[in-house]
């Protein structure tokens, strides 16, 4: 995570509400006072069966025609996607993984894990985002980090990747650049990823779960800076947590 506080509260607050209870965040050189923000997916688990990792298939969206930025969720602003399945650009086919602690993976990657020795280890189980058993030759292929040429599967997960957002907000990402890579936050990047040929609200479904979390959370922003929590506040985001994890 590189300065996202903007849309860290509606991050925590949808992710809350979808049933995770534990985060393990990476702060890359946060200068907007997002490691500050962080000092204030069960379900999807249980499908994996004896499976070892599911790809969390990518679904651009665009800019939904948005010049300005604006404080309202990113969810509900930005609607229009790439078309289902997508060819071009090859990003529309990238994925992240989940992936089981104790198996076959010995440490992170960017779009998946690396796995422990093959040829001693044999592959990990992979499956889609429908469940659906995933090839040998894909586990294996550690360089692999799209999802060209296989059926689309997002029965049980799609993530929405929001990598422009409005104009104006892309200009603010194009100042801080991509954290991994040199590649230029440019004109092309922009045309690449700014794609609306199908609109796409099926996260709406979450959109009731996620109210009261975002309601909540969103009064975090009324904090004045470095002033601590009022404790009112404080212990009703603690109710809010210990109801959510039993």
């Amino acid at each position: 995570m590189r300065n996202e506080g903007p849309y860290l509260l509606e991050w925590l607050a949808h992710h809350i509400a979808a049933g995770v209870s534990d985060f393990l965040i990476y702060s890359n050189d946060c200068e907007d006072g997002s490691d500050a923000m962080l000092g204030l997916l069960h379900a999807l688990v249980s499908q994996l069966g004896e499976a070892e990792a599911i790809t969390l298939p990518w679904r651009l969206f665009g800019s939904s025609g948005a010049v300005r930025a604006s404080d309202a969720p990113t969810t509900g602003r930005f609607t229009r996607a790439a078309p289902q399945p997508c060819a071009y650009p090859v990003a529309a086919s990238f994925f992240k993984t989940l992936f089981r602690r104790k198996s076959r993976f010995h440490r992170l990657g960017i779009h998946r894990p690396r796995q422990r020795d093959p040829g001693r280890h044999g592959a990990a189980l992979w499956v889609d985002g429908s469940g659906q058993p995933l090839p040998e030759s894909f586990a294996l292929n550690e360089a692999r980090i799209n999802l060209y040429g296989l059926s689309p599967a997002t029965d049980l997960v799609q993530l929405n990747h929001y990598s422009l957002r409005s104009a104006e907000e892309f200009m603010v990402k194009r100042a801080r650049g991509l954290p991994n890579r040199g590649r230029a936050l440019d004109m092309a990047y922009w045309v690449e990823r700014n794609l609306g040929a199908e609109e796409d609200r099926s996260i709406e479904r979450m959109v009731m779960q996620d109210r009261a979390e975002w309601q909540l959370f969103g009064r975090l922003l009324m904090v004045p800076e470095a002033q601590p929590l009022a404790p009112a506040l404080a212990r009703e985001l603690l109710a809010l947590y210990r109801g959510k994890n039993g």
